[in-house]
């Protein structure tokens, strides 16, 4: 097989509790594979597993950041409950806060993908993550998953992008070329428009002078 690992990936906004405060995060369905696929660095305790996964366990997996620093000052993590839209989860792990273009927050908040059910009612996702046993072996893989979506979810290819890390990095630079570009355009029409200026106000000094001197 060409595939590895892989997680689907859900996530939404909702609202954390603990003790008597409260506090917008995003909560994240995803599988345990999750972590090894984003290399995401463990601080402390530990991460959900196959028993947890497998036997919808009320775990979650929360983000060192300043936000959840706030939210829970002073008092320890690991073992505490807090309640995720309403419903107690047994904080087990800890794991550094960064910026990814997977998951888009201040705060999140991760737990078992087939514990989600009882804090979300989602059922369709948004995007999966995947890696192949080898670089040779993506594109074969992106066809498989390509053939997955059409066949299994009857979806047609407009209603969905499968990108390798490398396209994706590709895409994003176009992007970036692309705004460059018009941050360049636009401070090139401004000094055209300053040389405009520059050059009217030099006119009218040299009229006036040829004004007086006649």
């Amino acid at each position: 097989p060409d595939l590895k690992q892989g997680s689907i990936i859900i996530q939404e906004m909702g609202t954390a509790g603990f003790r008597d405060q409260r506090i917008d995060a995003t909560l994240v369905g995803v599988h345990n594979s999750y972590f090894k696929l984003t290399h995401q660095s463990l601080l402390n305790g530990r991460l959900f597993g196959s028993f947890d996964q497998g036997t919808s366990q009320k775990v979650c997996v929360i983000e060192r950041c300043d936000k959840g620093q706030a939210f829970f000052g002073v008092h320890k993590r690991i073992g505490e409950t807090i309640t995720l839209q309403g419903q107690p989860f047994t904080i087990i792990g800890e794991i550094e806060h960064r910026d990814s273009q997977f998951v888009y927050s201040e705060f999140s908040i991760y737990v078992p993908l087939s514990s989600y059910r009882y804090i979300k009612t989602t059922t369709g996702f948004r995007q999966a993550l995947f890696s192949a046993y080898s670089l040779h072996q993506i594109p074969k893989l992106i066809n498989q998953l390509k053939l997955l979506l059409r066949n299994n979810f009857s979806m047609s290819d407009g209603e969905f992008t499968v990108q390798s890390l490398s396209q994706f990095l590709e895409s994003a630079q176009a992007i970036v070329s692309k705004v460059t570009a018009i941050i360049g355009g636009i401070a090139g029409i401004s000094l055209l428009v300053g040389g405009i200026g520059i050059m009217n106000i030099m006119l009218v000094s040299v009229t006036e002078r040829t004004r007086e001197i006649g």
